[in-house]
């Protein structure tokens, strides 16, 4: 792809930027992930009732993506200067909730059948995919055509988003470890909290660094002047 290189997707920068990004307004992106990541949380508390748990999951989907969507353009604005009240940026696209949500169902199917096949093939989708969540919200593509889209912006960058995913799953590895050591000094009370905790820092980054390259792939590829 022309004007691609390496050097856009450069990891110690991406997350350089990522953090700094996180710290402008830590107290939005801790909400909006809390938001998201609430009906999971909800559901392993029913883990005694399967169907209960199940239908809380696809009831919630459409709070779910909002929130992420939310998360999108919270980066986005941090990123432009701009700081956006937390009821704008939960006032969802202008198209309403249902393609936000048919995208955000697509998108974890296919990135779920992958690491379902095995990791390698979960780690593979997941790099043609990378910028697929921005597209659907900033650029109100649907769920087929921001799968394509991605593909297309990633070619030659997947090496480097690859490297990208490695290093944010290697974090999440070493804060469960230390998960775990805080539950076996401290109780498992305190090692929920924890938990919640991790999984709030993991979201938020997660989808902070998926933004962070949709716009650098984005601004490298648009023609100049």
């Amino acid at each position: 792809m022309t004007g691609t290189n390496d050097a856009m997707i450069a990891v110690p920068d991406l997350y350089r930027e990522a953090l700094g990004v996180l710290q402008a307004d830590p107290g939005k992106f801790v909400i909006l992930s809390a938001i998201g990541l609430a009906p999971s949380w909800i559901a392993s508390l029913l883990s005694g009732s399967f169907m209960v748990s199940i239908i809380v999951l696809i009831v919630s989907l459409p709070v779910v993506a909002l929130a992420n969507g939310a998360i999108v353009m919270l980066v986005t604005t941090l990123r432009n200067g701009v700081k956006m009240p937390l009821a704008e940026l939960l006032s969802g696209p202008r198209d309403g909730f249902i393609r936000l949500t048919i995208a955000y169902v697509l998108l974890s199917v296919v990135l779920g059948i992958g690491f379902v096949l095995l990791l390698v093939p979960g780690l593979v989708a997941l790099a043609f995919l990378w910028v697929a969540w921005p597209l659907v919200v900033l650029e109100e593509a649907n769920g087929v055509d921001a799968m394509k889209r991605s593909i297309a912006m990633v070619d030659g960058l997947k090496r480097r988003i690859t490297m990208v995913i490695l290093v944010l799953i290697a974090i999440y590895i070493v804060l469960g470890v230390a998960q775990v050591i805080v539950v076996g000094i401290l109780g498992e009370v305190i090692g929920i909290v924890l938990g919640a905790m991790i999984g709030i820092a993991i979201n938020s980054m997660a989808l902070t660094l998926v933004t962070l390259s949709y716009h650098r792939i984005k601004a490298a590829t648009v023609p100049s002047g």
